[in-house]
């Protein structure tokens, strides 16, 4: 939408007008963006600077950066973390509720709970966006994760579940982006009328398959993984599964921040497992590119953009049925194993461990699947059509 067209809308009071309220970026700038190509966005109201957000207009944004520097600068300190992280939250959240006025209002689960509550008590139309299961389900299987491999269990601070248990209740609709998510809704109770489930984009410009094609004929093939190297990631999974498949030409790369405690339990890195850290988005893209297989094997998961960027880079996928529900299509641009069957997975990769020509059927099959769904864009169409059914 140009400029000028913006403007008009804006004079327009009775056209949509969806104000954004996520204190960090997820995926909730490109919520925003979206909006604001259409000519639906309000506001969007965040903790960083707008320096930091190239995807959403200056004038769209607003910022409250100060609380959330201090509790970044402050977060090694563990005893501080929680009260820190409430505080932020808390002082977002009151902040936010005396500056809306879009005629719909959305946040990230958490976030902006007393403005939800608000304004849904005013009648304005309001949405909660999970990226992730229901918190009480991410709990529960966290908890037996953490059983089964002899590791204390996650925290989860009390002070977000009742947060987002409140939202959950005083939403008018809760958006999460898969069948998966959509189910640990439903399996807690939530009427399936509240709930709809709206896909990711990816962006198809910035993640492409290398500019070098790859071949069938490699020396090593690379195995990558990009998310938390933690329980919730699977990642004692696929490591078990990488171990009773690879040999001397074989190596898996875990791209993202690592749990210590994880990696010292699993005996991580190793001569063939290389533990990477976290990266910015380019090393990220540069990673994918390098790489001859995408493995995810998450036990709770919304929808995994790691996953997405994998798949337009050009990489054959092999998924948890938590993770590829509804996207990966079986034998064709992938894989996707029953959750926690580590024979199964271990049998997956040894075959595309061997068979070089399958790795580029199925990668090439993947980047057609990726664009086929449309990017950022089909996303962007799907909220409008939700957003405007509310304000309708």
């Amino acid at each position: 939408m140009d400029t000028l067209a913006a403007q008009i809308f804006d004079m327009t009071s009775n056209q949509l007008r969806v104000d954004v309220a996520s204190a960090y970026r997820f995926h909730m700038y490109a919520h925003a963006a979206e909006l604001e190509r259409q000519g639906a966005l309000g506001k969007l109201f965040t903790a960083l600077p707008a320096r930091y957000i190239p995807e959403v207009g200056k004038r769209r944004i607003e910022s409250r950066p100060v609380r959330a520097g201090l509790r970044r600068a402050l977060s090694r300190v563990s005893c501080l973390r929680e009260p820190l992280a409430r505080q932020v939250i808390a002082d977002f959240d009151r902040w936010v509720g005396r500056q809306t006025d879009g005629n719909v209002f959305t946040t990230l689960s958490s976030f902006a709970t007393n403005t939800m509550e608000m304004r849904n008590a005013s009648g304005v139309p309001t949405v909660c966006d999970r990226g992730s299961w229901h918190i009480l389900e991410q709990a529960a299987v966290l908890h037996r994760e953490a059983q089964a491999f002899s590791l204390p269990p996650p925290h989860i601070d009390p002070w977000i579940i009742e947060r987002e248990l409140r939202e959950y209740d005083a939403a008018s609709r809760i958006f999460v982006p898969s069948e998966a998510a959509l189910a640990s809704f439903i399996r807690r109770g939530l009427p399936v009328e509240k709930l709809r489930v709206i896909r990711y984009g990816v962006d198809l410009a910035a993640f492409t398959p290398p500019t070098i094609e790859r071949t069938a004929a490699k020396d090593r093939v690379t195995v990558v993984s990009v998310g938390r190297v933690e329980l919730q990631k699977g990642v004692q999974y696929l490591v078990a599964a990488f171990r009773a498949a690879r040999s001397e030409h074989h190596c898996l790369r875990l791209v993202g921040p690592a749990d210590p405690a994880v990696c010292a339990r699993l005996r991580i890195p190793d001569s063939s497992i290389e533990v990477v850290g976290a990266v910015p988005r380019q090393r990220v893209v540069e990673e994918l590119q390098g790489a001859d297989i995408f493995s995810l094997f998450s036990v709770h998961e919304g929808l995994p953009l790691s996953m997405l960027q994998a798949m337009a880079c050009g990489l054959p996928i092999l998924v948890s049925q938590t993770v590829g529900n509804g996207v990966i299509q079986e034998g064709n641009n992938g894989y996707v194993v029953p959750d926690r069957d580590v024979a199964t997975l271990t049998a997956r990769l040894s075959s595309l461990f061997s068979n070089s020509g399958l790795r580029l059927q199925m990668g090439a099959s993947a980047r057609r699947s990726v664009d086929e769904m449309g990017g950022w864009k089909a996303y962007g169409a799907r909220l409008f059509e939700e957003y405007s059914a509310l304000f309708d």
